[in-house]
C-alpha cells in the first residue's frame, strides 16, 4: 500500500521508545489518542509538541490494506506535508 505513494517500507522496524528517552528534539508528534495519553512523556523543554489523531490502521478492516487504510494513508501524507510547508521551509 506504501509503495503505491512510492515508499518502500518493506525493510522497516519498530523501534523502543526507550531508545529515545535522552534524545533533544524539535517536534514531538503523537499521532493518536492512544499515543497521546499513554506514550511516555519527554522531557523537552524547547521541543514543539504536536498531537493529531488518526485511525489506527492495523485495527481497521482486520489489519487488511482497504479502502479505510488508504483513507489513513493519505491523511498521514497530507498532514506531513503540511507540517512541512508550516514548520520547515
Amino acid at each position: 500500500c506504501m509503495a503505491e505513494i512510492g515508499i518502500d517500507i518493506s525493510n522497516y522496524t519498530s523501534n523502543l521508545v526507550d531508545e529515545y528517552i535522552n534524545k533533544q528534539f524539535d517536534f514531538i508528534i503523537t499521532v493518536c489518542d492512544n499515543a497521546k495519553e499513554t506514550c511516555p512523556i519527554f522531557i523537552d523543554n524547547n521541543a514543539k509538541k504536536i498531537h493529531k489523531n488518526f485511525k489506527d490502521p492495523s485495527k481497521l478492516n482486520n489489519g487488511l490494506y482497504g479502502t479505510e487504510f488508504i483513507e489513513v494513508r493519505d491523511q498521514i501524507k497530507s498532514f506531513i506535508i503540511e507540517f512541512i510547508k508550516v514548520n520547515l521551509c
